[in-house]
């Protein structure tokens, strides 16, 4: 397939470090490490063990611990691993302490996103919570993803209604009908497909009063991330890199519900939505700025530098 020719780079091409990333592209960067004699770093972004837990369908768990195998052996034979968040980096750290390679891991979080940082939001109340469930089109799992959580929560909320995006093509009436059996009213939701395009996604965080990421476990949680940046009030999962790397920061607790019942986040979302918009989105800028502070994109592109340069030397 396409994906293996990529373990044979033009002869011509000098490589001094490849990156792995996950199963799919790390057995590539195992090729070109020995054909090129440079030096590999893995990088890491997901728990396939502890995903499998959550989902539903057959043979998941075993597949699940074939794939983390897979995974924990490339990092073993790499020469460096990059663990995406403060959750995986502890999990593959842990992994690495049976070959002594356990401090040949890095924690990379990812940092604020600039381009969101700009918008403009009205500070004026309306009378009905606008809820927003933003997803990348990855609805396999509903209750992976926590939306019956979310469903459940909005649905005890008399004067709240939740906007689902990110319905993959020809399943919106299937999602639709998910949320449906939460007891949450067709007049109080709404489901609408994917949304690439950055200014499609400024304009749908200008709409909403919050943001939820309720997932019962999560990689990282990019949308949660994007929606801060954005100046959206949010409430996201514990269990998640986000979530994890957020309840280190001051203020960030706020933000974080550590339950995976729906009766929790009512009341959570409740107490946003009972404070005025003004001040909602006042204090969103708490954990945004601390946020933005402790996971600095440039601070933590320089480790990785400097981790490649020592590597390259010879010094570990």
């Amino acid at each position: 397939g396409e994906l293996e020719l990529l373990s044979f780079p033009p002869n011509d091409l000098q490589i001094h470090v490849v990156v792995g990333h996950g199963v799919e592209l790390g057995r590539q960067a195992q090729v070109i490490r020995e054909l090129c004699q440079c030096k590999w770093i893995q990088v890491v972004h997901t728990d396939a063990e502890e995903l499998a837990m959550f989902k539903s369908s057959q043979n998941t768990v075993s597949s699940g611990e074939k794939k983390h195998k897979t995974e924990e052996e490339l990092c073993k034979l790499a020469d460096f691993v990059v663990g995406v968040e403060p959750k995986l980096y502890e999990s593959f750290r842990r992994c690495l302490r049976g070959c002594k390679k356990d401090s040949a891991i890095l924690e990379f979080t990812p940092g604020v996103f600039d381009e969101f940082e700009n918008i403009k939001h009205v500070e004026r109340d309306l009378k009905t919570c606008s809820i927003l469930l933003f997803d990348r089109g990855f609805i396999n799992e509903f209750e992976l993803k926590g939306l019956d959580i979310a469903g459940s929560a909005v649905a005890e909320i008399k004067d709240a209604r939740l906007i689902f995006v990110g319905a993959p093509k020809g399943k919106e009436d299937d999602i639709a009908q998910s949320f449906l059996r939460c007891n949450l009213p067709a007049s109080r939701l709404t489901v609408r497909g994917l949304v690439q395009e950055r200014e499609s996604v400024k304009r749908l965080f200008c709409e909403v009063d919050l943001l939820l990421m309720p997932s019962r476990t999560e990689g990282f949680g990019l949308t949660g991330l994007e929606a801060l940046s954005a100046g959206v009030p949010i409430l996201v999962s514990k269990n998640s890199g986000f979530g994890k790397a957020l309840s280190k920061v001051p203020f960030g607790a706020s933000c974080v519900v550590d339950s995976e019942d729906s009766k929790v986040w009512a009341e959570e979302i409740e107490k946003v939505w009972r404070k005025e918009r003004k001040n909602r989105l006042s204090e969103a800028k708490g954990p945004l700025t601390s946020y933005d502070e402790k996971y600095s994109w440039s601070t933590q592109c320089k480790a990785l530098i400097n981790k490649m340069t020592h590597i390259l030397s010879g010094m570990q």
